[in-house]
């Protein structure tokens, strides 16, 4: 009899067990219909973020861990595309350590990109750097081919935007190790296809930018290559062409203002602001703004050359408002965290400082400072001089008081050597670069710019830097003949199209119509 009821109760057991992984079974299959409607949506609106959390809650609760890792995924990525840093990387510690203990490789390198691309934005280049090579590292050891090549592809365009300004070598060698992975992997079904293509057109048009943009001097010869391989897809694929077409324009329309071939780049600017006009993209719009104006400023068309300055002018103050409201709140979202992590850094340094000096190492640290008095700009076009905005900043000081007064003291007279030393054409320059050079913080270095130059980081940079190439070409004919790719680098930008939004609202006109006057005064 003991043993018909243990049969019993067995058989009973194991229709529960079966019952339950069933009911688990039937469950996750609910929340991946949920999901795919979701992702559908694309947006990040309040209800989608809301729907991932409810997704991931249940998930949690019922034990479904590689959905718990999936709905992280698109919560961050939703965070971070609405600017919410600080949630993304609170939900981040939580999706690393569940990623790294089911051995998900393709989702620690998408997670590690992640990172990387939060950090890049708020200033910690070198946390973005690392994480940017993690999710390299996590990307090779998919052992799916399939998944392999497109992730290492996609991490190799993270590192390269993290090498950006810092090492141009870096930068050619993974652009060219992206579209190479790109090239390999395998196109099965039309996802894959779509990826593989949308991908190469991507990492051809990247590699045109750089030989036209970034790299100096520059090589229109190795960027025209790489820009016609990108453009052959409008013909091959008008689908594809279509997920690039206004970025791949903008692009070529630059290129060949550059390379001087004007008609076309006054064509292919006007078929881009048709696009945007539907796509709604205020940057690729100012970008075409730009090439228009210098494409007809060359030609001698001073009308319409006017016309496109003009347009540029009020859409870039609008996006410079747009953009400082952002820096705002980013910079409230951030400091807090920088501020702590440099008191535990500066701790940790002073104890190996300690340590060092115990086991006998000395070192010697020579520095040459090259002390140039800054000039103020010369009248530009127009009736009368124009006041910078710089020389507009300094009539009014704001003591921040939470700094105390022998610290204020002294970091306004590194800040005052930085200026003179010229290091601020150093195109790795940042406020978190800064703010280590000269033994402070972040927190402290934004008060201080804010309260004594009255502009923020990015304003005072850009300050600096414009009155330092204008006063190269007022005092030196020779750069009056080079081109403005050459004239960004020159003082510290990766890209000439920010350089030109910064000179311009610096002196107040493009930096082509400045040489101009310039030069016409000089003649």
């Amino acid at each position: 009899m003991r043993g018909l009821t243990c049969i019993v109760l067995f058989f009973i057991m194991s229709h529960a067990v079966s019952a339950q992984h069933d009911s688990k079974k039937y469950q996750i299959q609910k929340l991946e219909t949920v999901y795919e409607k979701l992702k559908e949506k694309g947006e990040s609106s309040d209800e989608v973020i809301a729907g991932f959390r409810e997704l991931r809650n249940k998930a949690t609760a019922i034990g479904y861990s590689e959905g718990v890792l999936k709905y992280s995924l698109q919560l961050i990525s939703h965070y971070i595309k609405r600017s919410d840093y600080t949630s993304a990387l609170a939900l981040v510690k939580e999706t690393e350590s569940l990623a790294e203990k089911l051995k998900d490789y393709k989702n620690l390198s998408i997670l590690y990109g992640r990172i990387s691309e939060i950090r890049k934005t708020t200033g910690h280049y070198e946390i973005s750097l690392r994480n940017a090579q993690k999710s390299l590292y996590y990307a090779q050891k998919i052992k799916n081919p399939d998944l392999r090549f497109f992730q290492v592809g996609f991490a190799s365009m993270q590192l390269v935007t993290s090498y950006e300004g810092t090492n141009q070598d870096s930068v050619l060698f993974y652009a060219k190790h992206a579209l190479h992975n790109l090239e390999m992997m395998p196109q099965k079904d039309k996802s894959q296809y779509t990826k593989k293509q949308s991908g190469i057109l991507f990492a051809n048009m990247y590699l045109g930018n750089f030989y036209t943009s970034v790299l100096v001097p520059q090589r229109l010869d190795l960027a025209e290559p790489y820009y016609m391989k990108a453009y052959e897809f409008r013909k091959k694929d008008t689908e594809i062409f279509k997920i690039y077409d206004l970025s791949l324009l903008t692009a070529l329309a630059t290129f060949y203002v550059e390379k001087g071939e004007y008609g076309k780049a006054i064509e292919l600017s006007n078929e881009a602001l048709e696009i945007e006009k539907r796509k709604k993209k205020p940057e690729d719009r100012i970008l075409s703004f730009m090439n228009l104006a210098n494409a007809y400023g060359k030609l001698k068309k001073t009308g319409l050359q006017l016309q496109y300055t003009n347009a540029y002018n009020q859409l870039s103050d609008s996006l410079n408002e747009v953009e400082k409201k952002a820096h705002e709140q980013l910079v409230a979202q951030t400091v807090s965290e920088t501020d702590t992590k440099y008191e535990s850094e500066k701790k940790r340094l002073t104890w190996g400082l300690y340590l060092a000096l115990a086991a006998g190492i000395t070192a010697v640290f020579l520095a040459i400072r090259y002390v140039r008095k800054r000039r103020s700009l010369i009248p530009t076009a127009g009736t009368g001089t124009r006041l910078t905005s710089s020389q507009k900043r300094s009539g009014s000081k704001i003591n921040p008081s939470s700094i105390p007064d022998k610290t204020l003291e002294k970091l306004l007279k590194k800040l005052s050597h930085f200026e003179e030393s010229q290091k601020f054409v150093k195109s790795e320059v940042n406020l978190t670069w800064l703010a280590n050079h000269l033994d402070t913080n972040p927190k402290y270095l934004s008060e201080v710019i804010n309260g004594y130059k009255g502009c923020n980081f990015n304003n005072y940079l850009n300050s600096l830097r414009i009155q330092y190439i204008v006063s190269k070409l007022q005092n030196d004919p020779a750069y009056l003949e080079y081109k403005i790719s050459y004239l960004a680098k020159e003082c510290g930008y990766a890209s000439a199209q920010v350089f030109f939004t910064a000179f311009k609202k610096e002196t107040g006109m493009p930096p082509s119509a400045f040489i101009e006057n310039l030069a016409g005064k000089k003649n």
